[in-house]
């Protein structure tokens, strides 16, 4: 926590349950922003104040895009200690690797992925945001992609609305003898609406629906 903050804002001591609290950091990783939660250790025998952050822990872990698992590089690693941990979004992060000799960097440990460094002399913290980072820019993609179909699906609705209006408009046409402006009304619309899957719009356009949708700098 405090090496990607680059100062201190947790406190470090070698007694078991220093943090309790859950400590929030908005940092800047090369230029992208990334919001760090560090919790309680999650461990067994923990007095009822360390329980409470040990809950807290747990539930953070639910919401997190990317789970940190810090581990002492020059102690066996037990797959029983992080069992417990969602496998598709954790990375074990072996610390100390200045006392065990292993050479820093991203690795396979228990067929996960891991980053060994040295939080001291800052050996492999390189190899660990390049990890947050390409975690980031997939989750980013995942939901960008997400928001694009829905986009779609909702320029589809309005598309198949539209065209119902028009075949209506037709009806009444051939029934009353109208001249059909109100029937091309309704297929220019559907064009439109088609028009933001294909990316035949202006930019005003696109600028509208984003401030429409989205709180931006707020």
């Amino acid at each position: 926590m405090n090496v990607l903050c680059g100062r201190e804002s947790a406190i470090v001591a070698e007694l078991p349950g220093t943090t309790r609290d859950v400590l929030r950091e908005q940092v800047q990783i090369r230029g992208i922003p990334v919001h760090l939660h560090d919790t309680a250790g999650i461990r067994d025998g923990a007095e009822p104040v360390e329980q409470e952050g040990i809950k807290r822990a747990k539930n953070h872990i639910a919401n997190a895009d990317l789970v940190l698992w810090v581990h002492d590089d020059s102690s066996p690693l037990e797959s029983a200690d992080f069992d417990f941990l969602p496998r598709d979004k954790l990375l074990i992060v072996c610390n100390k690797t200045d006392l065990s000799g292993n050479t820093p960097g991203l690795v396979q440990l228990n067929q996960m992925d891991a980053v060994r460094l040295s939080a001291l002399n800052g050996d492999g913290i390189d190899a660990l945001e390049d990890y947050i980072l390409s975690h980031t820019m997939q989750v980013a993609t995942i939901e960008n992609e997400f928001s694009a179909r829905r986009r779609h699906l909702e320029a589809l609705q309005m598309t198949e609305r539209f065209l119902d209006n028009a075949m209506d408009r037709l009806s009444e046409q051939f029934a009353t003898g109208g001249t059909g402006e109100l029937l091309a009304e309704e297929l220019r619309l559907a064009q439109h609406a088609l028009g933001e899957i294909t990316g035949r719009f202006t930019s005003d356009d696109l600028l509208g629906k984003i401030f429409q949708e989205f709180c931006i700098g707020k």
